[in-house]
């Protein structure tokens, strides 16, 4: 009678240097140990913090994580003998015990120099009476506004528009309180019977109310966004880019009020990039079914200095051990 071996993922931590990390940011580390000690397995990294991550390897070989949006982290990984992934664990002897050192340096939000270090030691272990457990180590707690005239020309659509500021975990930040500098992200779905969503133009609004233009024809403004990038969507859902939560003059009350156009047919894919910039953007013109001008709940932006925040807990699964 064969016996089915099951993956325990444990995550142990040990501190270089601890920083002083700001109330309210995040860093998560998650290993995935696969199913058996066969297959690939990999570890991931989210973080609003400014950092770089790297492994230490079968025979101290080093491994940078990768990232395309300096959020999400990730590294695959394969067994000693198993998998041709550029890192390997390293079994311990006389056992189903695989580790691997994770090190992730880190410096203050917008920093480029990162002068705090922490290491992982992430363990996937092989039993006959394991569980599947993956822990995870938590850190956690003045634009110049343009001028923009804004002409929607269309019916008003009666679909239901939910737009909300996310942190890097998709966590809803409306009418919270955030760090100045922290990353987050704009969220919208379409709740109606259309087959497509399309952001036109999104504004940052301040207390007074001042307004600040972050999307304009489907673009960036060059400031928060880039010019050539927009909001990616994929069906009724759309997303901006990741970027770092900011102020209007100078005033705390902050929140996000966007144009989206409904349509008939599926717009996927980059709002800048579908634009349709220097020419008229013919082939989905009757696929259009109105427009929805939709508003985050007000959000308060907190300068807060670093050294006030704490640090998570960190939780290890011992018991198959």
């Amino acid at each position: 009678m064969s016996v089915g071996y099951t993956a325990l993922a444990l995550l142990l931590t040990s501190v270089v240097a601890r920083a002083e990390i700001p109330a309210g940011y995040i860093m998560q580390v998650t290993p995935n140990c696969g199913a058996n000690d066969k297959a690939d397995a990999s570890v991931t990294i989210v973080t609003d913090l400014n950092a770089k991550a790297k492994a230490v390897c079968l025979g101290g070989k080093e491994v940078a994580f990768t990232s395309t949006d300096g959020v999400n982290f990730n590294l695959p990984f394969s067994y000693p003998g198993q998998g041709r992934k550029p890192c390997s664990f390293t079994r311990r002897t006389k056992s189903r015990v695989y580790a691997v050192k994770v090190i992730v340096s880190y410096g203050e939000p917008g920093s480029l120099v990162h002068q705090y270090t922490e290491e992982y030691t992430v363990t996937c272990t092989f039993s006959p009476k394991g569980s599947d457990s993956s822990k995870n180590q938590k850190i956690a707690d003045t634009l110049i506004a343009a001028k923009e005239i804004q002409t929607n020309v269309g019916s008003t659509s009666s679909s239901t528009i939910h737009l909300k500021m996310v942190d890097v975990l998709g966590h809803n930040l409306n009418g919270r309180s955030v760090d100045l500098g922290r990353t987050v992200q704009l969220k919208a779905v379409n709740t109606g019977s259309e087959a497509g969503i399309r952001p036109i133009s999104c504004d940052a609004i301040d207390g007074s109310p001042a307004r600040y233009a972050i999307l304009r024809a489907g673009c960036g403004d060059g400031i928060v966004f880039p010019k050539n990038i927009g909001f990616t969507t994929i069906g009724k859902k759309t997303q901006s880019p990741y970027f770092e939560a900011f102020t209007v003059n100078v005033n705390s009350a902050l929140k996000f009020e966007c144009n989206f156009t409904m349509c008939a047919t599926r717009r996927d894919g980059n709002s800048c990039t579908n634009a349709g910039i220097g020419k008229r953007d013919v082939s989905g013109m009757s696929a259009h079914r109105g427009y929805a001008m939709v508003a985050t709940d007000a959000i308060a932006i907190v300068n807060t200095a670093p050294g006030e925040g704490g640090v998570g807990d960190v939780h290890v699964d011992r018991s198959q051990q």
